[in-house]
């Protein structure tokens, strides 16, 4: 009997730690002009479901986090701000993983298109003010394990 109640308790341990959401954020690392370095944990958009949710609906984001967004092809993407309740800078960025556009303070539920300038691979949605207040400017490199640079033989 004793041995029956405490597989109980293991089985009913497991059930509860196997339901738990899975922690899909990764980190991110953008590489400043001065060789410093910058991190951010982001959760990654690769699904047209999940570019379609994006950020919309959330109250707050932390300080160093963000969402990265990334394309089956490079191309000129553009975002918009339906239901999205916090202002956010969008980083786009090459195939090769330098950012190429940053857009300031998109403004939350803003239906204006927010255009990528230059053909993304990947975006990059932080707080909006950020990229500023940490000196992250258009050249800087992105470093994440979604980015793939061809590196020369």
């Amino acid at each position: 009997m004793h041995y029956s109640r405490i597989l109980l308790i293991v089985l009913s341990c497991f059930v509860l730690w196997s339901c738990q959401p899975e922690d899909k954020s990764t980190t991110l690392i953008i590489q400043l002009e001065n060789r410093s370095e910058v991190s951010f944990l982001v959760e990654k958009a690769e699904t047209p479901e999940e570019h379609t949710q994006g950020l919309m609906n959330r109250e707050s984001l932390p300080q160093n986090a963000g969402m990265l967004f990334i394309f089956p092809v490079a191309g000129f993407h553009s975002f918009w701000m339906k239901n999205t309740l916090i202002p956010l800078d969008i980083l786009f960025i090459t195939e090769e993983g330098s950012i190429g556009y940053i857009h300031h303070h998109a403004l939350p539920k803003d239906l204006t298109p927010v255009p990528s300038h230059i053909p993304a691979m990947y975006a990059l949605e932080i707080n909006g003010g950020l990229s500023s207040k940490l000196g992250i400017q258009v050249g800087d490199h992105v470093f994440h394990e979604k980015i793939k640079r061809n590196l020369a033989p």
